[in-house]
């Protein structure tokens, strides 16, 4: 699978409001994979906003080898240490979801009023 895919309106997860602008790509979320699941597991946007979920899986221990975006039949793997940078466009309204590969973690991009 390729990770430089655009998925129009997807839900993800990020690190709360502590983001980082990613350049062109958009603002940039980092989201950490671990036993507990996706940190954080929201993350808020405005319509159209173009962001970038950067994924990374801590350890082999958690099902999160795998993002998978269950709206649009998308995958990306998330290699153990690696960052996966997924390029994102919020919704104009509504939130989207991804799950694990075993869909025991989700998440949700979740587009905020206004």
């Amino acid at each position: 699978m390729r990770h430089g895919w655009m998925l129009v309106g997807l839900v993800g997860c990020g690190f709360g409001e502590a983001a980082n602008p990613a350049g062109d790509g958009g603002r940039e979320v980092p989201v950490l994979i671990s036993g507990d699941g996706y940190a954080p597991s929201r993350i808020e946007a405005s319509s159209g906003e173009a962001l970038v979920l950067a994924f990374q899986r801590l350890d082999e221990q958690n099902c999160g080898g795998e993002i998978v975006f269950p709206s649009t039949g998308r995958s990306v793997p998330v290699p153990v240490g690696e960052t996966v940078r997924v390029p994102v466009t919020a919704p104009a309204q509504g939130s989207l979801a991804f799950t694990c590969g075993m869909a025991m973690y989700e998440g949700a991009l979740v587009v905020s009023g206004g």
